[in-house]
């Protein structure tokens, strides 16, 4: 899957790129654990402006948090993520494209060695239903019947993120979005060469026994 995208895989330098993996979007883990020992990955919006919403960019900025919190937090008993959607809005979901939703969603469930427990949504907007529309096709049912979602009450949240594992703005105990922002940026500078090797940990498609693979008999599709 690496190899065949490139728009996730490649170009994943902190330093160089940071502009496009570090300002939009926070993506970072939560270092207090639920009290089954999940770990959990917050995923929250810091520049709202959606002509800066890349969706390619987005999702690179997601696997490389997550691929950095298995490198250096090691395996767990499950992963859940914690989506804040304060601010989306239908100019966001314009830039939603299929094919990179596709993608995305057969990597998630089908190669991040991730033991993904389930997608917290909070903070949701009124079209919501609109947002499960575009995503419920590239989903499989047991990850589907694992979203839970908040507006405005999160008591029910609760049960699966105890309210101490949230960020202090969130009345955690899990320090501030803005404490957050600046150890993820210093995080990720610190780690450049480890982005940099991982990059080239793809597959020689020209040594594979038999036919070789392509993006369309992965994905089920041809082209762009």
């Amino acid at each position: 899957i690496k190899t065949h995208c490139p728009e996730f895989f490649k170009n994943r330098d902190p330093i160089k790129y940071q502009h496009q993996l570090l300002e939009t979007i926070l993506v970072t883990p939560l270092e207090i654990p639920t009290h089954a020992g999940y770990q959990i990955l917050l995923v929250k919006f810091i520049n709202l402006d959606p002509n800066k919403f890349i969706i390619n960019d987005i999702i690179k900025s997601v696997d490389m948090a997550a691929t950095l919190m298995l490198h250096q937090k090691g395996t767990a008993p499950g992963h859940l993520i914690l989506a804040d959607l304060e601010g989306v809005t239908f100019g966001h979901l314009a830039k939603l494209w299929p094919t990179s939703l596709m993608k995305f969603f057969f990597y998630l469930q089908e190669a991040l060695p991730f033991r993904l427990k389930g997608i917290m949504f909070i903070n949701i907007p009124s079209f919501m239903d609109k947002l499960m529309a575009i995503l419920k096709p590239f989903v499989k049912k047991e990850l589907l019947d694992s979203f839970q979602l908040y507006s405005d009450k999160w008591d029910g949240l609760y049960a699966t993120i105890p309210q101490e594992c949230f960020p202090v703005d969130h009345g955690g105990q899990n320090g501030s979005i803005n404490e957050l922002l600046e150890q993820r940026k210093k995080n990720f500078f610190a780690k450049q060469s480890f982005f940099l090797e991982d990059e080239k940990l793809t597959s020689d498609e020209t040594r594979r026994t038999g036919k070789s693979q392509s993006g369309g008999n992965i994905f089920g599709m041809e082209g762009s």
